[in-house]
C-alpha cells in the first residue's frame, strides 16, 4: 500500500502541473487522478501524464499518455497508450 504523505505529494504534482494521472508502459496500466494506485503496487515505473480520449475496445474510453516535451512533458520517452 502507497504511504498517504507519497500519494498526496504526488497528487499535488499532478495539480500544479495540469496533469491527469499515472501511467507505467511496463505494467502496461494507468491510473486517474481521481483514483491513484488502485493496484497497490509499486510505482517505481510510473509516469505523469494527461488523459487521451479513445474507443479501443478495452473498456476504457481513455488512456494516460506522455504529456508533450514542448507543453511541459517530464521525460525523453515516446508516448505510449497504456
Amino acid at each position: 500500500m502507497v504511504k498517504t504523505k507519497i500519494k498526496e505529494i504526488v497528487l499535488e504534482h499532478l495539480v500544479d502541473n495540469n496533469l491527469d494521472g499515472l501511467f507505467s508502459i511496463q505494467a502496461e496500466c494507468s491510473c486517474f487522478i481521481h483514483n491513484l494506485f488502485p493496484c497497490g503496487m509499486s510505482f517505481k515505473d510510473c509516469q505523469t501524464g494527461i488523459r487521451e480520449l479513445c474507443d479501443c475496445s478495452d473498456g476504457n474510453n481513455f488512456h494516460i499518455v506522455a504529456k508533450e516535451k514542448e507543453k511541459g512533458g517530464i521525460d525523453d520517452q515516446e508516448s505510449e497508450r497504456v
